[in-house]
């Protein structure tokens, strides 16, 4: 995993210091890696004891296992270069179109593949086995994870399945008045800061419903009350009025939980599929 952005993905996590020392690392990357935590800590005025919670708070046993993962990310991204002229920088106004399509491509492609390796296939199979066995299936979202969330009912009600989802928020949590035990809730938010789709879960948790959640690495409030948490890692670029990336891969982790789904009853949810193809067939132009 790229630990580059995971510290920027655990950046509101950090404490002013660990911030500081976040900072710095960002900013001599190459000196880093080099370092061990005595000479660290005499360049950047942080203690010792505070660089090794910071390497654990981002997800490595301490620095030294920190540094290991730099220096591979470091690697990757030499070989990366040599190969193109355009990698990890950021996209400003004066990019050519060249710049943006390689920009845009390395970034969702990045996104995609370090999702899947903090997804674990047991948390993926519990998931399946949750909206699976429930009786509804209500799907929250709002903003850009909203059109996740359109994109995930599509293909539940394509198998079959009973899910409910509202693109207006309020109707979103005016459907959870009749949601009982036997339903789950399917969250989605990157930030997990959505006060909205927080309401949703608070209410859900207080009825005992399964909730699960997709959002982004960090510890968030949204996750909090979940039973299973699902996450994604993207790093989204500064000239960018969209979610590019954390979409690509909340639709990527959306696509696994379907075909999960469907592999339960392939017969069944194939005649469905084949049925709603042969619906929409003359409405093609010849």
């Amino acid at each position: 995993m790229d630990c580059i952005v995971k510290m920027r993905e655990f950046s509101n996590e950090l404490t002013k210091k660990e911030k500081q020392l976040s900072e710095y690392i960002l900013e001599n990357l190459e000196e880093v890696k080099n370092l061990n935590t005595q000479k660290l800590s005499e360049r950047t005025g942080i203690s010792q004891a505070t660089i090794t919670r910071f390497s654990k708070k981002i997800g490595y046993s301490g620095f030294p296992d920190f540094k290991i993962a730099l220096s591979a990310t470091l690697a990757k991204a030499k070989a990366i270069k040599s190969e193109r002229k355009v990698i990890h920088d950021k996209i400003s106004i004066d990019d050519t179109y060249e710049d943006i399509r390689d920009k845009i491509a390395y970034e969702n492609i990045g996104a995609i593949k370090d999702t899947v390796k903090i997804l674990k296939w047991e948390t993926l199979e519990e998931v399946v086995d949750i909206l699976d066995g429930s009786k509804r299936i209500f799907l929250l979202g709002i903003g850009f994870s909203a059109l996740v969330a359109k994109d995930f009912l599509y293909k539940l009600l394509k198998i079959g399945k009973n899910a409910v989802f509202e693109i207006d928020p309020h109707v979103q949590l005016a459907n959870l008045s009749s949601l009982t035990p036997q339903d789950s809730v399917f969250a989605i938010s990157h930030s997990g800061k959505t006060l909205e789709t927080y309401l949703g879960v608070k209410k859900a948790k207080e009825i005992g419903a399964k909730i699960i959640t997709l959002t982004k690495l960090s510890d968030n409030t949204l996750s909090e009350l979940a039973d299973v948490k699902l996450h994604t890692l993207a790093e989204e670029v500064s000239f960018r009025s969209s979610a590019i990336s954390s979409r690509i891969a909340q639709l990527t982790v959306i696509d696994m939980i379907f075909i999960g789904l469907t592999k339960k009853y392939p017969e069944k949810a194939l005649e469905y599929i084949d049925m709603s193809s042969e619906l929409v067939k003359e409405l093609k132009l010849k």
